[in-house]
């Protein structure tokens, strides 16, 4: 069955909405974004070498909330996807073609497209939940040497 550009999207929004609306974030955001990557590795590089640490009861939270964003942002670029395969109903015209071209390049392929945008940003929540992850376990194995240490004192 062919998706239509007026067609409901996963959320009941129609998926042009949708598509308008990630071409548009994307490019107020691709800087951000980019910022974004470069701060998620950052802070895996710094979990890892165990430069902070945080308890699972501090982390979950956030760690839950940034696995359902991840979910949505892959939501949202299945749909921009497959709204990029539609051709925009601007006429047979030769201007509306290439306004349409011009769409679909927006949207979902080459560099800086909507598309683009949400892999790198799906990407940088990604390596935030590792390094979560990471901080969590250092946390873990500090407290668990610190008990070891106590106990091993009052021996």
């Amino acid at each position: 069955m062919a998706i239509t550009w007026d067609d409901e999207g996963s959320d009941g929004t129609p998926v042009g909405q949708h598509a308008a609306t990630a071409a548009s974030v994307a490019a107020a955001t691709k800087a951000s974004v980019g910022d974004m990557a470069s701060d998620a590795k950052a802070m895996l590089d710094s979990a890892r070498s165990g430069g902070f640490r945080v308890s699972e009861d501090a982390a979950e939270p956030l760690r839950t909330t940034l696995l359902a964003m991840r979910d949505r942002i892959k939501t949202l670029e299945h749909d921009l996807i497959s709204v990029a395969t539609l051709q925009p109903p601007l006429g047979d015209h030769d201007y509306g073609q290439r306004v349409a071209s011009h769409q679909r390049q927006a949207l979902a392929e080459g560099p800086g497209s909507a598309a683009e945008v949400l892999r790198q940003l799906n990407e940088a929540i990604s390596d935030s939940v590792v390094a979560l992850e990471a901080a969590m376990k250092k946390y873990k194995e500090i407290e668990e040497g610190t008990i070891r240490n106590l106990n091993s004192g009052q021996e």
